[in-house]
């Protein structure tokens, strides 16, 4: 088993729930 590999899937599902969760208001605009 990988760890290196399902803390990556682990860190990017949980980067995009919280993108989703917040508000487009919130976010900085580049």
């Amino acid at each position: 088993m990988e760890l290196i590999t399902l803390r990556r899937w682990l860190y990017a599902m949980m980067k995009a729930r919280a993108e989703r969760l917040l508000p487009m208001d919130r976010r900085p605009k580049h």
